[in-house]
């Protein structure tokens, strides 16, 4: 399978209603109610975003476990860019069981079977494959304590201006959704586009813990999967760090429309990483 159709492949089994852990995205209360809702899942987008920017989140029975495994790993991080992380067994046992559970899907699958058909990797072996994006995510060498999983699925803060402080990072749309329902987001200049649904751009202030984060603008791909966003940044990593792809904006297709993403592996203590990676905007 060529990249090009690889990334076509990608979005459609992520997005397939009943074997794909991708979401629907509605501003309609009324279609959380619809028999594809309950059967692919849900998310309800409040354009105001008051008090939440995503009212209800509906997601099927047999797709929760692989939302709950990421679940457990948002609250195993500081926050603060320059604290250090102390690593648990019991949050180490939870980066495992999120790598086991989602290379049980058909995303994590097919990105594993083309990496080896492509020679991008040589290993037939799934735990070492487990092993490689346990490196590529969850590694904190050479960027003080934060790995490429914290700044792009959780996000940090750093950096005072006035009394609230810049946030960084926070890619991922789910975790946008639990860190609102639980310690509340001050949502602002939303801008959505019914014909691209599945990206939006916002402003927001964020309450952590004794601390407020601002970010003036940051931006999600809507109702992906978590295994979407780490099959992604795997191949994209191996790709520039062993020279198969370029290390620049690209575009992928999603639900059927195509969107801009940038990405960004750097070097730091001579140990290559992900420094970010996020969706950037609509893309004929």
């Amino acid at each position: 399978m060529l990249l090009e159709s690889f990334w076509e492949e990608l979005g459609k089994l992520d997005q397939e209603p009943t074997t794909g852990n991708g979401l629907l995205v509605t501003t309609n209360p009324k279609d959380l109610s619809t028999n594809q809702a309950h059967t692919q899942g849900c998310v309800l987008l409040n354009l105001k975003g008051d008090p939440l920017l995503f009212p209800e989140v509906v997601i099927p029975e047999n797709k929760k476990k692989y939302y709950k495994t990421i679940e457990a790993l948002f609250d195993n991080y500081n926050p603060n860019e320059e604290g250090q992380e102390l690593i648990t067994t019991e949050e180490k046992i939870e980066m495992k069981r999120f790598l086991d559970t989602i290379m049980e899907t058909k995303v994590m699958q097919t990105t594993f079977r083309s990496l080896l058909q492509w020679k991008w990797i040589t290993s037939e072996k799934v735990e070492d494959f487990k092993h490689l994006l346990h490196q590529i995510w969850f590694a904190m060498q050479g960027r003080k304590s934060k790995s490429s999983f914290e700044h792009i699925f959780i996000g940090e803060y750093s950096d005072e201006i006035g009394n609230v402080e810049k946030a960084k990072g926070l890619h991922y749309w789910y975790k946008y959704y639990w860190h609102d329902k639980s310690a509340g987001i001050n949502t602002s200049k939303v801008r959505w586009n019914n014909r691209y649904p599945n990206f939006i751009t916002l402003g927001y202030t964020a309450n952590e813990g004794e601390a407020e984060s601002y970010k003036p603008k940051g931006s999600f791909l809507l109702g992906c999967s978590p295994e979407y966003m780490i099959a992604v940044g795997t191949v994209l990593f191996l790709g520039t760090t062993q020279g198969h792809t370029q290390n620049e904006d690209f575009v992928l297709p999603y639900g059927g429309k195509n969107y801009k993403w940038k990405y960004i592996c750097s070097t730091f203590s001579n140990y290559k990483l992900i420094v970010t990676m996020y969706p950037d905007g609509n893309a004929k």
